[in-house]
């Protein structure tokens, strides 16, 4: 085995201190990750386990506004766009559901 190929082994395999991280960071964070977990949102480990990250994943279903393009509305017009409010973002058009699964 060369001494590059040990390296990359090492790195797989967690270190006592790494793993005493973790379990400190998993203990410090249980109570903000599992509300975090209760609201919905995703919970991302960061690295050594002393940091998150939480988000939305209903932010993923945000569209580019069709009437301003996204753009800081405020900036380019007297009053915000009115069909995102300023933000930029919308949610896409849903087509209508009828009855009976129909269209």
């Amino acid at each position: 085995m060369s001494h590059a190929t040990a390296r990359h082994e090492d790195r797989r395999r967690p270190t006592l201190p790494a793993l005493l991280l973790r379990f400190a960071g998993d203990r410090l964070f249980a109570g903000p990750d599992a509300a975090a977990r209760r609201a919905g949102l995703t919970v991302t480990r960061g690295r050594r386990g002393l940091s998150r990250t939480y988000r939305d994943p209903r932010l993923d279903l945000l569209v580019r506004c069709p009437d301003c393009g996204g753009r800081d509305c405020a900036a380019y017009w007297l009053a915000a766009c009115p069909t995102c409010h300023g933000t930029g973002r919308v949610l896409p058009a849903r087509e209508p559901v009828h009855p009976g699964g129909r269209r």
